[in-house]
């Protein structure tokens, strides 16, 4: 990949615009590889920074072979640390993007995650897609037997693109699995909640609350039972984040 990349101590970004995003994407789906794609948020550089951090998680990122920031407040802290991140791909804004520009009939579609309501929706709003479906358990990264299902399933599907629609951590960890379970191909997208915004199953802030960085206070409010944790801890973290950010700039 010839795209430069962004040293911020705990994962290279890819210095791209949405539009570049899309055409790598379309590149990596013509190869003879799998690939896996992640963007990068607070909560992502959270993890990542963490003393004792995954070290799985931290070698999903290492496989990955498209990093692009997701988040214009990690954008601000590198800013203030002297590293430049000239643009943010919004992961949901690069999904909504795929399915409308990229995704077409002949491709073979496979989305893990999701409930049957959300895929009804999926396959309503795009009815020529080749669609795929299936939801893991709760928990399911835990269950050695479940996961080694589940890569035998996208290997003998043999997918042109595979949507992880599970959540952080484990959509990053399962990805791995995926691309080294005898894949040969295909583009695995770390999506998060990406689907529920492309059907209007859950409101996506504005655009002008998204500029603002504010997008987090926005989902926060739709559902502060599981969202309010998950911030604070990002928040709390911010220094930390702030430092190694520091530190990769100066070296």
């Amino acid at each position: 990949m010839s795209a430069d990349k962004i040293d911020i101590g705990f994962c290279r970004l890819h210095n791209l615009n949405i539009n570049e995003a899309m055409n790598q994407v379309q590149d990596l789906a013509k190869s003879n590889s799998p690939h896996i794609v992640v963007t990068p948020n607070m909560d992502h550089a959270e993890r990542l920074c963490r003393r004792n951090g995954d070290a799985d998680f931290i070698s999903a990122y290492s496989d990955s072979s498209l990093v692009l920031c997701d988040s214009r407040i990690l954008q601000k802290l590198a800013q203030w640390a002297g590293v430049g991140i000239p643009n943010v791909v919004e992961g949901s804004t690069l999904t909504a993007k795929i399915f409308d520009d990229l995704l077409a009939p002949e491709h073979k579609i496979c989305i893990l995650g999701g409930n049957e309501n959300v895929i009804t929706n999926i396959r309503e709003k795009y009815p020529t897609l080749n669609i795929f479906h299936s939801n893991p358990s709760m928990g399911f990264i835990n269950n050695a037997v479940e996961v080694e299902a589940i890569c035998r399933y996208v290997r003998e599907l043999n997918p042109d693109f595979i949507f992880l629609a599970l959540g952080s951590p484990q959509q990053e960890l399962l990805a791995k699995r995926i691309k080294f379970a005898g894949l040969n191909r295909g583009v695995i997208m770390c999506i998060g909640a990406s689907l529920l915004f492309l059907t209007d199953l859950e409101k996506r802030a504005p655009h002008w609350v998204r500029r603002l960085r504010m997008e987090w206070f926005y989902r926060m409010m739709q559902n502060p039972r599981r969202l309010a944790s998950r911030y604070f801890s990002n928040a709390c973290a911010a220094a930390t984040i702030f430092k190694q950010i520091k530190m990769a700039g100066v070296k």
